[in-house]
């Protein structure tokens, strides 16, 4: 049984709240997981920890487009990285991420190098990846005061109706 809820306003005190409670919380963000396990009783944390006030969830395009991936199994197992690195057309993270001037970090043993959004994909399902870099970041710039949003748009056939 939970004995407490919080739900911090800062990342700070959030990162104190765990250093101070040790293994007994477990980390609430969007309910996904936590909750269904919980239900289940394979999880009885003795605190939960918030994560939904703190700021930094700064790109609402990104949330948006993640809501209308596949079905709810590709959503759970499915990573934007790999994702964007397969550069499918009909993947929805890599308009948004082109559009809010993303920059993607791959690496190598090599080193790193930084490609802009709009670098990264060279054609359907071809990216700048070279056959030994990883695709290791995704800095997505906070979009401050501006303002967006996602919608993807279906093509409707329509069939004809027989008098």
């Amino acid at each position: 049984m939970i004995t407490q809820f919080r739900s911090p306003d800062k990342l700070d005190e959030a990162l104190k709240i765990l250093a101070d409670g040790g293994q007994d919380i477990k980390l609430l963000s969007g309910e996904m997981s936590l909750i269904p396990m919980m239900s289940l009783g394979l999880v009885r944390p003795l605190m939960v920890l918030s994560l939904n006030r703190i700021e930094g969830r700064h790109c609402l395009p990104l949330a948006d487009a993640t809501a209308l991936i596949g079905d709810t199994q590709v959503r759970n197992r499915g990573t934007i990285g790999g994702s964007l690195a397969h550069a499918d057309p009909a993947a929805d993270y890599g308009p948004v991420l082109v559009a809010v001037g993303a920059r993607m970090i791959v690496r190598s043993s090599r080193g790193d190098r930084e490609i802009p959004a709009g670098k990264f994909f060279t054609n359907l399902m071809e990216t700048a990846l070279k056959s030994d870099e990883i695709l290791a970041e995704i800095i997505i710039p906070k979009l401050g005061s501006a303002r967006g949003a996602y919608t993807r748009l279906h093509r409707i056939e329509s069939k004809a109706i027989s008098p």
